[in-house]
């Protein structure tokens, strides 16, 4: 008697996948997912850089952006505390 199965090594290949397709699964899952961490971890670890010099940028205010900066008060200042009207009550306060 002749095996055959000897003989046609895509029989052997079809049998050794069904016989061991969870493992090669999970093998194939956890290969993915290992790359995937990897790639991401080198994404994030990598330093931004825009292509751009920060240190070259200038700042120029007009004359009435200055005169309205001028003119804010500090929030010490303002220390008038306002009451909440009265009526309904808040839910959200304590």
């Amino acid at each position: 008697m002749k095996n055959n199965s000897l003989n046609n090594p895509l029989k052997l290949f079809v049998d050794l996948v069904i016989r061991y397709n969870f493992v090669i699964f999970v093998v194939l899952v956890s290969t993915g997912l290992m790359a995937s961490v990897l790639f991401l971890s080198d994404i994030l670890n990598r330093p931004y850089s825009n292509g751009s010099k920060t240190g070259d940028s200038s700042t120029i205010f007009d004359s009435s952006t200055m005169s309205r900066l001028d003119t804010l008060q500090p929030s010490a200042k303002n220390s008038s505390y306002k009451t909440a009207p009265t009526g309904r009550a808040n839910p959200f306060s304590e």
